[in-house]
């Protein structure tokens, strides 16, 4: 991505000029060129007065490092952003500051990264001159409850998140109230209550977020993917105590919730499937094997292209088969009849296929909240692991 500044494009422009050119590429994903605008403009930008041209051109920098990967680089563009102002704490300098802290995150430097979210969010309590974006100030101080979390201090993080609650719920500059990002919160809460087995706490805070999510953001647009999240989440709570009647219309609605896709109208197929699957599952444990059959074999469906596609692993589809094979109707031919197609024949049939629930056959390829094991079944009290974690958290950032 080295600039090629003798182009004749780039004669008679200044830096925002060439930054703009950097800016249309770089929404085209022409990151190369893009690079080369903005390696453009901070040449011309270096000798003059305007600092703060300099520091955006930087995050900038950051940003396309972060879409490649090169977190070790992104890092230090935004941390050469922060230094262009001066003393006095501006909103290029909070959110540059912000960023490297994301970096430190990915780079798994919890502790330093912990620091710099708490320093982003006082510098964005503290500009000069400007009006408080208790939203953005919200997004530092979340992301400051996942760092203690992932340093294991459940209990400091929840403190944080309620921090982050308390300052969303003030809204932006313009005071508008971004409910999406408020819900994500909320959900942290609740992945934190789950994490600690506090199951009836975690619930009424997924609750909350999954209807404060519902409200969508500043726009008025709903993200369903990450309301079916919330749904999904407070019906492993509800598994995890056993309530499996309680736990059905959770997973309902996060199927149809994930059903309608994210803000850009994607589909996340192995996320219905994997919804389908406990609809089916808390269908059977109700007794309703018949309601069951449904779901489950649509499930399996999905779960079979998603074997042949490579993206999930042979025995969680052999898991949902070993459900579907317990729901199905056995005894005459007429039943023998309605067995779905995608099973193997009755010859194959596990033994007892319960004994499988909450093995390996069960396990997500996402981390569970808690440490993977064995453990119980669901016969006698286990469940299988939640696929959303404080552990994997989904970083918000800012800038």
């Amino acid at each position: 991505m080295e600039p090629t500044s003798n182009s004749d494009e780039w004669q008679g422009i200044d830096p925002w000029e060439a930054k703009a050119h950097g800016d249309a590429c770089a929404a085209d994903g022409k990151l190369a060129k893009a690079s080369q605008w903005y390696m453009r403009a901070l040449d011309l930008a270096a000798p003059g007065p305007d600092r703060e041209c300099l520091g955006v051109l930087r995050h900038a920098m950051g940003d396309l490092h972060s879409r490649l990967g090169n977190v070790a680089a992104a890092r230090e563009w935004y941390e050469l952003a922060m230094l262009v102002t001066g003393r006095q704490p501006t909103v290029g300098m909070a959110n540059s500051t912000h960023m490297a802290a994301v970096c430190r995150f990915g780079q798994r430097e919890f502790a330093e990264a912990f620091e710099w979210f708490e320093r982003a969010a006082n510098m964005k309590l503290h500009l000069v001159g400007e009006p408080v974006d208790f939203e953005n100030v919200g997004v530092s101080l979340h992301m400051a409850g996942f760092a203690q979390a992932r340093l294991g201090d459940l209990d400091g993080a929840q403190a944080w998140r309620a921090r982050a609650a308390a300052a969303k719920e003030q809204g932006d500059a313009a005071g508008r109230i971004d409910s999406t990002s408020l819900g994500m919160t909320f959900h942290l809460s609740g992945d934190l209550f789950f994490a600690q087995q506090k199951y009836e706490e975690a619930i009424a805070q997924l609750e909350r977020a999954a209807a404060s999510k519902e409200r969508g953001n500043v726009d008025g647009k709903i993200d369903w993917s990450n309301v079916a999240m919330s749904y999904e989440l407070a019906g492993f709570a509800h598994l995890r105590r056993r309530d499996f009647a309680a736990g059905l219309p959770c997973f309902e609605r996060a199927v149809d919730a994930v059903e309608k896709g994210d803000l850009f109208a994607r589909v996340d197929e192995l996320a219905v499937g994997r919804g389908l699957r406990f609809v089916g599952m808390c269908r059977a444990e109700g007794g309703d094997n018949e309601g069951a059959l449904l779901p489950l074999t649509r499930a399996s469906d999905i779960y079979t292209r998603g074997v042949q596609e490579g993206k999930l692993e042979r025995d969680e589809l052999d898991a949902v088969l070993t459900q579907l094979i317990e729901c199905c109707p056995r005894g005459g031919a007429h039943d023998r009849d309605r067995r779905p197609a995608c099973l193997p024949p009755p010859s194959r049939r596990p033994t007892s296929p319960r004994a499988r629930l909450g093995s390996k056959s069960l396990r997500f390829r996402a981390r569970p909240v808690r440490a993977r094991s064995r453990g119980p079944t669901l016969s006698s009290g286990g469940v299988p692991p939640a696929p959303r974690s404080v552990l994997r958290p989904r970083q918000e950032s800012s800038g």
